[in-house]
């Protein structure tokens, strides 16, 4: 190898130059294969790649030989100095690795390298003689280019691509924390999302070991009265600022062959945050609820009332025209055998006439009603005709009811007068009665107000005139307005 040192001093600083960095390229390129994240710990491909590192360091030792001028060329360190030549047989051991692997792998864009270490080799530079000093020219120019599209292609790779640092990036970017330490507390890794959580919550921004972490963050949550702060069975919740909630959360971690405590600070401010608008909502609709359940039991109690009160209306009604004909016929001492016989019938039937009725007939009650006081000698004469409107007509009907039971028991009338009619939009019922005329103010007993209760279902009106003969009149309107409704 004695022809090398024939070079221009130039020419060595170039190459020792041009060695050294593609030694320290190639160097990159290894490590760029380490972190790929399918790379398996040993391959023949990662181990082809480490040799021609050993070439390229071997050719930068011998370059910087030559240029020291050190007549031998040697592959010097601090510690000791080794001939190159005998150094130079990796080359052949790489020439046939890198033959193997371009066959299994169907690579030919390897031929040139791989002829270039063979020709790197002791027996091949004995051969080339004082040609010897192109080949190592050749050899730097060839390497320098072969490393830089290496790690162009690293590059381009590790741009779309997962590898081994881009999950440790992608882990330093996650928002939640991430701390991992060894069994005795010495921390391994620790985000920077971790650190400013712990910073936030008094914590030393130079923490570098984790005992007795755990226990000082449920500290802090049982020192805290409400809130959201609390130790919970699946870790400790705990509010760093208004704006920021987390839930610290411990287990273990294998990495390697070696077990680590792990830490994750997951970020639930959001998840908190609905929560607590839920235990809002759930708190207005118990209210809601409990109002609910007291307006239902208040129109319960009202429909009780209404109840109560239709029913002595029913037997104010039912009874009282009951009571009045029986009064009246034995008042008349009449013997009459078919008159008692359906005076005797009408006194039957009162317990099944309180019933409700479902669906009443106006006009066959209204005849009843004729009928009914016709066997105490009371005529009930009708003139004109019943609403259209079948509750105005009930209404009317009980009204006339009421008003002859008056007539019958107190004014000890013989004829009743009943005129019905219609204009304007209002239906318009007179009664009157050929009985002693009230002497004085008209003292109001259960009749009336019944009157007017039934007519103030239908949105009507009662007016009476005690002068002779007695009157009663009744409006409501053709289109009836139900109570509770506006008027």
């Amino acid at each position: 190898m004695g022809f090398l040192f024939g070079l221009d001093n130039h020419v060595i600083i170039a190459l020792v130059v041009a060695f050294y960095i593609a030694a320290g390229g190639q160097l990159l390129h290894v490590l760029f294969l380490s972190t790929r994240r399918d790379a398996r710990p040993f391959s023949l491909i990662k181990l082809y790649e480490v040799l021609l590192f050993v070439h390229l360091l071997l050719a930068a030792g011998t370059a910087n030989s030559i240029h020291s001028g050190y007549g031998v060329a040697l592959f010097r360190l601090k510690a000791f100095s080794l001939p190159v030549e005998s150094l130079l047989w990796v080359d052949a051991a790489a020439a046939l690795l890198g033959l193997s692997l371009a066959i299994a792998y169907r690579r030919p864009v390897m031929t040139s390298e791989i002829a270039l270490m063979a020709l790197v080799t002791p027996p091949s530079i004995d051969m080339l003689g004082h040609l010897a000093p192109y080949l190592l020219i050749g050899d730097a120019a060839f390497f320098v280019f072969r490393v830089g599209a290496a790690l162009t292609l690293d590059v381009r790779v590790g741009r779309r691509s997962v590898s081994r640092l881009s999950i440790i990036d992608s882990i330093w970017a996650l928002p939640e924390g991430v701390i991992c330490a060894d069994d005795e507390g010495r921390i391994l890794f620790m985000s920077d999302s971790m650190r400013s959580c712990l910073t936030a919550l008094g914590f030393a921004t130079d923490l570098s070991e984790t005992r007795g972490l755990w226990e000082d963050l449920e500290k802090m949550a049982r020192k805290a009265e409400g809130g959201v702060n609390a130790v919970l069975p699946e870790g400790v919740r705990l509010e760093i600022s208004p704006d920021d909630t987390r839930l610290f959360m411990r287990d273990r971690v294998r990495l390697g062959h070696k077990e680590y405590r792990r830490m994750v600070a997951f970020d639930v401010t959001e998840e908190e945050s609905i929560n607590s608008d839920m235990e809002r909502m759930n708190h207005l609709l118990d209210v809601a609820n409990t109002e609910l359940v007291a307006a239902v039991e208040n129109a319960r109690e009202v429909s009780r009332n209404e109840a109560i009160l239709r029913m002595r209306s029913r037997v104010h009604d039912t009874v009282g025209q009951r009571l009045s004909i029986l009064h009246r016929y034995l008042e008349d001492d009449d013997t009459d055998p078919e008159k008692l016989a359906r005076v005797v019938e009408l006194a039957r039937t009162v317990v099944e006439d309180l019933a409700e009725p479902v669906d009443v007939d106006a006009e066959g009650a209204l005849r009843a009603i004729g009928s009914s006081f016709s066997l105490v000698g009371i005529t009930i004469s009708v003139e004109g005709e019943l609403p259209a409107n079948p509750e105005v007509a009930i209404a009317f009907v009980d009204v006339v009811r009421e008003a002859a039971t008056n007539a019958a028991k107190h004014g000890q009338a013989h004829r009743v007068d009943v005129r019905l009619g219609e204009s304007s939009g209002t239906y318009t019922l007179s009664v009157q009665n050929d009985g002693a005329a009230a002497r004085g103010e008209v003292q109001e007993g259960t009749g009336f107000p019944s009157m007017r209760q039934t007519l103030s279902r239908v949105g009507g009106t009662l007016s009476i005139a005690s002068t002779s003969p007695f009157t009663i009149e009744a409006q409501a309107p053709c289109a009836p307005v139900h109570e509770g409704e506006d008027q």
